[in-house]
């Protein structure tokens, strides 16, 4: 259970916008829960550090453009969990049987599902993305390119590895079986994606789906290299309509 009291948090902290009252009673709440948790004969869960680290890191007065906020906790439970700092290879390339239509496959297959959905809010919503349009600097269009690609490619990285590697491991480490996993992991996914695009209970909805979708393929795949490049197709599809308020 104090996977999922911490994972709740986790998924919370959207929701705060980054506002020092909301995220000060979401610290407090994972030590109060480290400290009940140690008391009943529990050990400290890593997972409740991700998540203490991931609350500060949104905090509005450090300035922490994205994806720093979800990089700075990511690589503290690296770092804190030394048995990953020397598996993050291995974690990202699945079995050798899986490469032939896993990789391919399981990555069109998400990108798709993504492409879909994402036209789909676009064409019914008629969405007002010049918030977004105007956080990309004035460069030349052969600069913006390449910088929205590496951008992307690193935003799905990080996602990835939050999401499908350590929240997806902690969760499977509770016993859950792989159904309930993939929906936990997606719903918080999800909650992420509150003050993103898609944002709202839209932006909830969707991704939620679509975490759903990129579960399956890491637990299908045996690796994150399928998922991030699902992810990095959604991506690519969200700054192909983000660009479309520069044309």
């Amino acid at each position: 259970m104090a996977v999922v009291y911490y994972l709740i948090i986790f998924s919370m902290l959207p929701f705060g916008g980054g506002k020092w009252q909301p995220i000060l009673l979401a610290c407090m709440a994972v030590s109060l829960g480290m400290i009940v948790f140690r008391l009943r004969g529990g050990t400290g869960s890593l997972l409740a550090w991700f998540v203490l680290v991931a609350a500060i890191s949104r905090l509005d007065f450090l300035f922490l453009p994205w994806p720093a906020p979800l990089i700075v906790p990511v690589a503290f439970y690296i770092y804190m969990n030394r048995r990953h700092r020397w598996g993050i290879v291995t974690k990202w390339c699945p079995e050798a049987q899986e490469w032939r239509l896993g990789i391919i496959g399981y990555s069109v297959l998400g990108a798709c599902s993504a492409t879909l959905g994402l036209f789909i809010w676009y064409s019914l919503a008629s969405p007002d993305l010049s918030r977004f349009a105007a956080m990309i600097p004035h460069l030349s269009w052969w600069m913006i390119i390449p910088a929205g690609l590496a951008f992307y490619c690193v935003n799905a990285a990080v996602e990835e590895w939050a999401f499908r590697e350590i929240l997806f491991k902690e969760l499977s480490s509770t016993g859950f079986s792989i159904s309930l996993v993939v929906l936990l992991q997606a719903i918080s996914f999800g909650c992420l994606h509150w003050q993103g695009i898609p944002g709202g209970m839209a932006g909830v909805l969707l991704s939620g789906v679509y975490g759903v979708v990129q579960g399956w393929i890491r637990w299908r795949s045996g690796g994150l290299l399928a998922p991030w490049f699902s992810h990095v197709g959604a991506d690519l599809v969200i700054f192909s309509l983000v660009l479309r308020g520069l044309a």
